[in-house]
């Protein structure tokens, strides 16, 4: 439990620190394309808004019952798993962040989310085929062609296979 609270506080704390940091980019003419400061201030609102109700949950809870503390400490080994698939989980995000501009968006992020989902224990074979196809096309539609964002398009032969798709 403390473990958790500090945890939850370092993340709320880290993403204040991020979203100040935003203001520091620097901005386009208003009735221009969005800023590159737009899409990180939503996740960092959005990241600080779930920590801050985690945290109240927390301190509100805090005062259980021993028997409840009991069980919890009881189901340590299924939160070893999670913590194992939490770590995978950003193992692969650190991965995937490095691999972009190598291997580009369009052949990357339907593998990552492939992993992901695996790590997840998805072993269904049609929502391990469908969902990363269809949130890659849903993704690319967004960025590339309503809003206009360059993602990475990868080097060498990476490079040519996704100039077919852009």
């Amino acid at each position: 439990m403390v473990r958790e609270f500090f945890l939850t506080l370092i993340i709320f704390v880290v993403a204040i620190i991020l979203l100040v940091m935003t203001t520091k980019f620097p901005t386009l003419r208003a009735y221009d394309k969005l800023g590159p400061a737009f899409w990180p201030r939503i996740v960092l609102l959005g990241l600080i808004l779930l920590n801050g109700v985690w945290l109240a949950k927390l301190i509100l809870t805090q005062g259980q019952d021993l028997k409840t503390n009991l069980s919890k400490i009881a189901l340590g080994n299924a939160q070893e798993r999670n913590i194992f698939r939490l770590l995978l989980v950003i193992a692969l995000c650190i991965m995937y962040t490095f691999s972009m501009p190598i291997l580009g968006f369009l052949l990357l992020t339907p593998i990552f989310q492939l992993l992901v989902l695996l790590v997840m224990g998805t072993r269904k074979w049609r929502t391990l085929t469908i969902t990363p196809l269809l949130l890659t096309t849903v993704l690319f539609g967004i960025f590339i062609r309503i809003l206009h964002i360059p993602l990475p398009r990868g080097i060498g032969v990476f490079n040519v296979l996704s100039r077919m798709f852009y």
